[in-house]
């Protein structure tokens, strides 16, 4: 790799340094204002580059400035890292519209594997037209976090550049609005999707049940309406679910798992004779128990984790089982109570998931990737999860509590509001 290539990206890093330190310097700038180690931006704080044993030696790989007083617009320069495959911005102050950041056009180059000339290609089609040897996909993000900052407008339909590497993608904490884009399902490759804490509208895409690869979702405190597509019991992988405070109507989907808080009836425990019927009279759009003039928000959360010594004392009947709808681990019994938790592998009865991609595949026009099927097929078992769907009533009107149920009826007819739910911290 030409020193050119490391100077041109370490020229971006530092025009990227002048636009997000307009209030004052960073917490950490070493090496970025100090002359002595340019243009050796791999030496500087948050910067990662290539190993000096790949074809990228020095180039940048990965920016991670989290928590580290950035302040400013976040511009495209960015985007002109041409082989980045991680950014971490987290917890700054950075602003300016979601859709003029460039990011979803950080997809990597194309190199040649050519003993005689080393080159580049920004499409796959051109470089296995030039290239005698062979082709390979360096750079594309794979992990893409921007959260806690104050990015607004909508989420880019173009995000589905990145079908071919994103794995992890976090917008949550920012103002973003409009709606989650369709395109959405072409990230087929996400491990974990959080959207959360935005005003994001509109209905969740039936799309989502595409991306089968899903550990964890947060779409929670939107302003999304309308019902939760069953397609999201496609995603038979994830962990934890949270769609908490929007403003949807209808139903949980039965096949996301089954329901633990509030606890149901013993006849509702799988295998009983009134199996899911307390999760299906639960409608988000009803006003619960909250007094006349009161606003209702809905948690819908759900999880997996290892049965504890609580679960085995109270609540048993969903622990020890693959079978659906019950999580997949197993307790050892109480006399190895202080032995580690055993897992089983309840792998082999999950439908596929996603392929990876074909990276010598171009698709440069709209959607920027595979075409998605008209129709998404819903496909069980579902993810199995612990279900938590409590109501909570709030006097006070918010930014997330817009779609928020009015109760109107008499006052008569109201108890007490429930007691705040217990958020699940971790698996």
């Amino acid at each position: 790799m030409s020193v050119h290539g490391q100077s041109v990206d370490c020229d971006n890093l530092l025009t990227f340094f002048k636009e997000t330190s307009v209030k004052g310097e960073w917490h950490n700038h070493t090496g970025w204002s100090d002359p002595i180690t340019y243009p050796d931006c791999c030496v500087w704080y948050g910067i990662q580059c290539y190993p000096s044993n790949s074809p990228e030696q020095s180039r940048v790989m990965s920016i991670d400035l989290q928590s580290n007083g950035l302040y400013g617009d976040l511009s495209s320069i960015l985007s002109k890292l041409d082989f980045l495959s991680e950014i971490v911005l987290t917890d700054n102050v950075l602003r300016g519209r979601m859709v003029g950041t460039g990011v979803q056009n950080i997809v990597g180059q194309y190199r040649c594997n050519d003993a005689a000339q080393l080159r580049y290609f920004a499409l796959a089609s051109i470089c296995t037209l030039d290239c005698r040897g062979t082709c390979e996909l360096v750079g594309g993000l794979e992990t893409l976090k921007l959260d806690s900052n104050q990015l607004t407008d909508e989420i880019p339909v173009e995000i589905s550049r990145l079908y071919k590497t994103l794995q992890l993608l976090d917008f949550s904490s920012n103002q973003l609005t409009g709606e989650i884009p369709e395109t959405v399902g072409c990230l087929t490759q996400l491990k974990q999707l959080n959207l959360g804490f935005n005003q994001l509208s509109g209905p969740i895409p039936p799309t989502i049940g595409r991306l089968t690869n899903l550990r964890f979702l947060n779409l929670g405190f939107n302003h999304l309406s309308g019902a939760i597509p069953r397609q999201i019991i496609n995603l038979a992988r994830m962990e934890q679910l949270d769609l908490s405070v929007n403003g949807f109507h209808g139903t949980v989907p039965s096949d996301l798992g089954v329901l633990v808080s509030p606890p149901p009836l013993p006849c509702d425990r799988p295998g009983g004779t009134c199996f899911g019927e307390t999760m299906a009279n639960m409608s988000l759009a009803d006003h619960g128990t909250c007094e006349r003039g009161q606003l209702t928000m809905w948690y819908v959360m759900g999880y997996k984790q290892p049965c504890n010594e609580a679960a085995r004392g109270s609540d048993p009947y969903w622990c020890a089982s693959c079978a659906p709808p019950y999580p997949s681990r197993a307790h050892l019994p109480k006399d190895q109570a202080s032995q580690p938790l055993v897992t089983i592998d309840c792998s082999s009865g999950l439908p596929p998931a996603a392929a990876t991609p074909n990276m010598l595949e171009d698709y440069p026009t709209y959607p920027w990737a595979p075409a998605m099927p008209p129709i998404i097929e819903v496909r069980v078992p579902g993810p199995s999860l612990r279900l938590m769907i409590l109501s909570r009533c709030t006097w006070t009107p918010s930014v997330y509590a817009v779609h928020a149920g009015e109760r109107t009826l008499p006052d008569s007819d109201a108890t007490s509001p429930p007691a705040e739910p217990i958020v699940p911290t971790g698996r």
